[in-house]
């Protein structure tokens, strides 16, 4: 493998992104790449495009365009690094060179510890997040028992007002009183209330509605 895939130059990334290579094949590659840096130039690259047959040329800018070959991507780094055949300083142990298949593999399992690492960050955040929120939930119906009647008086004045608006905001605050009554275990007690609400307003089917939606 060509020396600084570990660390792309500029032109090595240009010529990483003009064939349309894969990151994390280019990643495993890079694994049995020189750290040695090759000053690889923008005449370095022209040079080893002028040197191929027009055939061979030919085919793999088709292959580029159509992305119709994925092992041509492998192939193409192992083409690179025979063209510029630098070797490993002495005392460094050579590498073995992987084959196509070995290659592709490494990347598909590179690629699967990628994602399992970011579905753990993602669950990991997730789960602070639902801790965060809890907190903030809890400390909310600690200051609504405090003022728990007020709120019920403040129900009953918004469901006469009889605008959907008002609705919304009464059936919003009885949501909160429902969670408050099922931590205290008053779950039945709850349910009895929101039964009478629903006799006193039958001719309300707005309100009702909301009460359904919210399963109330």
């Amino acid at each position: 493998m060509p020396p600084g895939l570990r660390n792309l130059t500029a032109p090595l990334r240009a010529l990483v992104d003009f064939l349309g290579l894969d990151d994390a094949l280019v990643a495993v590659a890079a694994d049995a790449s020189s750290t040695e840096d090759a000053a690889t130039t923008r005449d370095d690259l022209a040079a080893w495009l002028r040197q191929m047959p027009e055939s061979q040329k030919d085919a793999l800018l088709m292959d580029a365009a159509l992305k119709d070959n994925v092992n041509r991507q492998a192939d193409l780094l192992r083409h690179y690094a025979d063209h510029r055949s630098i070797s490993k300083p002495v005392g460094v142990p050579k590498t073995a060179r992987r084959t196509v298949g070995e290659l592709l593999l490494a990347s598909e399992e590179r690629e699967k510890e990628r994602t399992r690492r970011a579905g753990e960050r993602k669950a990991a955040e997730q789960a602070r997040q639902a801790k965060k929120d809890a907190e903030q939930r809890a400390r909310y119906l600690d200051q609504l028992a405090e003022r728990e009647q007020t709120v019920w008086n403040e129900v009953t004045e918004l469901i006469r007002m009889k605008r959907p608006a008002e609705y919304t905001k009464a059936v919003n605050l009885l949501v909160d009183l429902r969670d408050l009554a099922a931590r205290r275990s008053e779950g039945d007690a709850f349910s009895a209330a929101i039964g009478r609400l629903r006799e006193i307003h039958t001719k309300r089917p707005a309100f009702l509605r909301r009460l359904n939606e919210a399963k109330l």
